[in-house]
């Protein structure tokens, strides 16, 4: 079984916070490091929204070609 959403996030962000914790560089950097890696982040979810997107259409089309049969 797949670990639950909630779980993941939790353990996710505490990674995060401990990364930041750890990491001794000054807040001024850290945040800059962490706008950067948000930019890609949210380059990255809408490619992979774009990607559902299509494989959904497509497998709608699919649906559609098989009832017309």
């Amino acid at each position: 079984m797949n670990k639950p959403i909630t779980i993941a996030r939790q353990e996710f962000t505490q990674a995060i916070v401990d990364a930041v914790n750890g990491a001794e560089l000054p807040m001024f950097v850290v945040s800059d490091i962490l706008k950067s890696a948000l930019v890609e982040v949210d380059k990255l979810a809408q490619a992979q929204y774009e990607a559902d997107v299509k494989a959904w259409e497509e497998g709608q089309e699919k649906k559609d070609e098989n009832h017309e049969d």
